[in-house]
């Protein structure tokens, strides 16, 4: 199953907001297995409830809109009060990455319970204006990018930090401070990617954000430059990423540039540039056979198989009113939980 924002415009004119869920396994069924949970907000990311996996959490971007939702029934269940962006861990502890408005844009990553919602504390990010963050190392480290927040301020970095101790372990700076670190993936045995988008200041429509990879095998950390003709093009957000660890293939979307690339995780070299129009998410099938993206205009989704980097033509879902928000996620469900 495949899940993502959407919204769509009502008689009236106002804007109606959803999850969309698509089941791939039924497409080309009259609906598509296509479902919409309705939002009381425009979502920007949802996270699996890894303990109860027909439940998600789901968060606005840039705002106070949280909930706990039920993909069967598809009905929000209850609020929750915490940050927009947000990872849920096995342990059952929600961790949510928030900036402290202090004029240093600094950033704490708050901690509550995921049954209860009660707030268990903080800690650091060890950066500023923090956006993503992901458990890795079998849940003992947590890996976090900081955007740095305004141009005059801290250079972005990523952090890798002790879930016990709370500690910081690694600090990763990027090599330009013209660019806010977003989204991130990270391989099993360690490969790091981030997307970014220009700095907070920049004219998204003149400055680059783009992509950033290190592998363990050479431990650099490297902004991509080359081929520059492609890399100059990826002006403002490069919005989603996701890895295709079986091919060592990085897969990217900047929706200013409406490009989709595809970068080697080993040699950083372009293996395929795409224009799509709009192109905002991207996440991997269950079996890693294709790599799925979302569009916004038209609302749409489509698959690219991981082997040869081309489009799968029967897989062309395109349905009014989703799919047009962000970031979409692979969420495997038993039949028995799917609505």
């Amino acid at each position: 199953m495949i899940l993502g924002p959407g919204r769509a415009r009502q008689p009236d004119g106002s804007a109606s907001h959803h999850t969309s869920i698509i089941d791939l396994d039924a497409v080309g069924d009259a609906e598509y297995g296509l479902y919409q949970l309705p939002l009381e907000f425009y979502d920007h990311r949802i996270v699996p409830d890894p303990v109860n996996p027909e439940r998600a959490a789901v968060f606005q971007k840039k705002g106070p809109g949280a909930c706990e939702a039920d993909t069967k029934s598809l009905e929000g269940l209850r609020p929750i009060q915490t940050a927009s962006r947000c990872l849920l861990t096995r342990r059952g502890a929600l961790y949510a990455t928030e900036t402290i408005l202090d004029g240093q844009s600094t950033g704490l990553i708050a901690v509550c319970d995921a049954r209860t919602h009660t707030n268990l504390g903080q800690f650091p990010t060890y950066g500023a204006s923090p956006h993503d963050c992901r458990l890795i190392d079998g849940g003992k480290t947590r890996c976090i990018t900081n955007g740095g927040g305004p141009l005059e301020g801290a250079r972005p970095c990523v952090t890798y930090v002790d879930v016990e101790s709370e500690e910081l372990i690694k600090k990763l700076e990027f090599a330009s401070p013209r660019i806010d670190a977003g989204h991130l993936a990270v391989s099993v045995r360690g490969d790091l990617t981030v997307v970014s988008a220009q700095r907070d200041g920049l004219d998204p429509y003149t400055a680059a954000g783009g992509v950033s990879l290190r592998s363990p095998a050479n431990g650099c950390f490297l902004i991509l430059q080359q081929p520059q003709a492609v890399v100059s093009s990826l002006l403002g957000d490069t919005l989603s990423v996701g890895i295709d660890e079986k091919n060592g293939v990085v897969a990217a979307t900047t929706p200013m540039a409406n490009a989709r690339t595809f970068w080697d995780m080993a040699s950083t070299e372009l293996l395929g540039y795409y224009r799509a129009n709009n192109p905002r998410g991207v996440t991997l099938t269950a079996d890693g056979r294709f790599f799925v993206f979302s569009y916004e205009s038209p609302p749409h989704i489509s698959l690219i198989s991981t082997n040869k980097l081309e489009k799968v033509a029967v897989l062309d879902v395109q349905r009014a009113g989703m799919m047009n928000g962000s970031h979409i996620i692979n969420y495997g469900l038993p039949s028995s939980l799917r609505g």
